[in-house]
């Protein structure tokens, strides 16, 4: 919308009843940018507007209707988010699928802070992240942890639970035949 046309939407174009000029040049405006209102929008929109007779009314019509699927939608998202498990996906999956409802819900202008994020992730750790958890806890008493820090420290927990699964995994396979004699 034009710069000088916004100000009817806003509602900080105020008619003056003094003088006849102005007056008709806030009227022309007016029409003019609730026209332009009616013309740029469509569908079951169109019905809600039509009948609006400034172009504020219009405006707050249409964001009272957007604001209401924001608001459903962010709520949705958010218990997307607080229900996302670390179970058998990477942390790199789990992270992303983070990362892309936090877009989406940026999309809608709901911001989540860095400690909301933080907390969602660790509530939503499998079992095998408890001790993992439990050090994370003595460590941010003494400093606040972003979302980037905790995406690294779980990247090098999961890494570590890897590589005791593969230790754990041979010295089994050891201890299985450390009894037996070779034969040939």
């Amino acid at each position: 919308m034009h710069n000088d046309l916004w100000s009817y939407v806003d509602g900080m174009a105020v008619k003056d009843s003094t003088d006849t000029k102005l007056q008709e040049y806030y009227d022309t405006k007016s029409r003019v940018t609730l026209a332009l209102i009616n013309l740029s929008v469509g569908g079951n929109i169109i019905e809600n507007v039509q009948d609006e007779k400034t172009p504020k009314e219009a405006w707050d019509t249409i964001t009272n209707m957007y604001e209401t699927k924001n608001d459903a939608r962010a709520l949705m998202l958010r218990e997307q988010l607080y229900g996302l498990k670390l179970d058998d996906g990477s942390v790199i999956d789990h992270v992303q699928q983070i990362e892309q409802i936090k877009n989406q819900l940026h999309t809608i202008r709901e911001l989540l802070t860095e400690k909301e994020l933080v907390a969602s992730t660790m509530k939503n750790l499998h079992k095998a992240y408890e001790s993992f958890k439990t050090s994370l806890a003595i460590f941010t008493k003494m400093k606040t942890l972003t979302f980037n820090e905790l995406e690294a420290l779980l990247l090098q927990q999961e890494q570590s639970l890897k590589e005791l699964e593969e230790g754990e995994s041979s010295g089994a396979y050891v201890a299985k035949y450390k009894g037996k004699k070779h034969v040939v």
